[in-house]
């Protein structure tokens, strides 16, 4: 039985996405992110590029970037499309960890939902 292996086909080109990332870094470098967990905080400051503030927690945005790309998985799986409707729109489930089918829960179509 094969495994399922669902992707989303990319709807913005590279530019865009680019754009997106600058903003969303030039925002937690200048807004930063409240955090009152004194736990967190020291975790974060200890990991470098970071300052807090008044309860917020800015990152250097080279840092960040550079943190994101050494975490970014190169997705070399052929383009096969992606369709919901045969996961989970019937009363059976194909459970894409495991290729199973077996009836649907409501805690199945929950998570669709948050997909």
């Amino acid at each position: 039985m094969s495994k399922w292996h669902p992707r989303i086909p990319n709807p913005l080109a590279e530019i865009e996405m680019e754009s997106i990332l600058e903003d969303a870094l030039r925002l937690l470098s200048e807004v930063g992110v409240a955090c009152a967990h004194e736990e967190t905080v020291c975790r974060l400051l200890d990991w470098g590029g970071t300052s807090c503030k008044d309860g917020r927690i800015r990152f250097a945005p080279q840092k960040l970037r550079s943190r994101l790309e050494g975490r970014r998985i190169p997705d070399e799986r052929p383009d096969k499309g992606f369709s919901l409707g045969a996961c989970w729109a019937c009363l059976n489930y194909c459970d894409p960890e495991t290729g199973a089918a077996r009836p649907a829960a409501s805690e199945d179509v929950a998570r669709m939902c948050r997909l």
